[in-house]
Formats: structure tokens, C-alpha cells, sequence
């Protein structure tokens, strides 16, 4: 299955009642940050323009880009997938950036959950082996020249 199919496989499985190339793949996107380092944050700090661009909105103007991903919004908080976005102010490496505060609603923290739930791995402990590995040789032995290069005679040292 490739990586596309997937992501329409699990949008129309848990947001049935979204488009899965506008709105499910913004949501798929939102996720996506939230789970970034094996903990679910509720809260995402990201710019509109970075989602419009990564759907394709990258050529038209920047008011329209953020106009288009509004529109997104407008449907995901409708339906209670997003509390709210609001403008925030977000302190990064001693810098203030300003840019958008998207807050998650359980809702969608509960699919995460579910979700995350059945991909967990189980980590087997490996044993050791205890047989010592031959050290590869740097050099061809005579045998080896002979039947890879059958041209090539080996002359004994006398």
C-alpha cells in the first residue's frame, strides 16, 4: 500500500465526514506535528502558510493561501476536530517568532490515541551470537583469481 493510499485508507476510516484531499489531509498534517517525538501535544505551533504550500497552494498569492487553509478551518472546527487557531507569539531558541496556535480537541486526541495504540511495537531482546565471524580477506587467494579470471594464470614461487 503505498503512502498515499494510506493516508486516504486512514482518513476515510476516522474522519469519514471530511474530504480526504482538503481537510482530512490538513487534520493528517496537524497530526503529523502532534506526534512528533512519541508524545501527543494537544497544542501546535505553525504557520498557515506552511500547510498551504505542502497542499499544493504554493503558486497563488500568500492572502489567498491563508484565505484557502481559513476555509479548512472554518470546516474541521465545525465539525470538532480543532478547539480554535489563533495568532501567538512562540519563543524558539531565544527568538520570538509570530505565527498560528492550532489547539486540538479531544475528539481528535482520542483518535491519535486509538491510532497510536495499535502501532506500538513490541521489541523482542536479542541474544548474542557467541560464533566468532571469519575476517574477510583483503586479497584474492590463487583459487579465487583462477576462477574469476580465467585469463589470469598464477606463476608458484620457485
Amino acid at each position: 500500500m503505498t503512502y498515499t493510499n494510506f493516508i486516504l485508507k486512514f482518513n476515510n476510516d476516522n474522519f469519514p465526514n471530511l474530504h480526504p484531499l482538503k481537510e482530512g489531509f490538513l487534520l493528517q498534517m496537524l497530526i503529523d506535528l502532534a506526534t512528533r517525538g512519541g508524545k501527543i501535544e494537544s497544542e501546535i505551533f505553525a504557520e498557515k502558510l506552511y500547510f498551504a504550500q505542502r497542499m499544493g497552494e504554493g503558486k497563488i498569492a500568500p492572502k489567498n493561501q491563508r484565505q484557502y487553509i481559513d476555509k479548512l478551518i472554518k470546516v474541521l472546527v465545525d465539525n470538532g476536530y480543532i478547539e480554535s487557531v489563533e495568532g501567538a507569539y512562540h519563543e524558539v531558541k531565544g527568538r520570538i517568532f509570530h505565527t498560528s496556535k492550532w489547539v486540538l480537541s479531544t475528539k481528535t486526541i482520542d483518535i491519535i490515541k486509538q491510532n497510536m495504540a495499535k502501532k506500538k511495537v513490541i521489541k523482542k531482546e536479542t541474544i548474542p551470537s557467541t560464533k566468532a565471524a571469519t575476517p574477510k580477506k583483503a586479497v584474492a587467494s590463487k583459487v579465487e583469481k583462477k576462477e574469476n579470471n580465467p585469463l589470469v594464470q598464477v606463476y608458484e614461487d620457485f
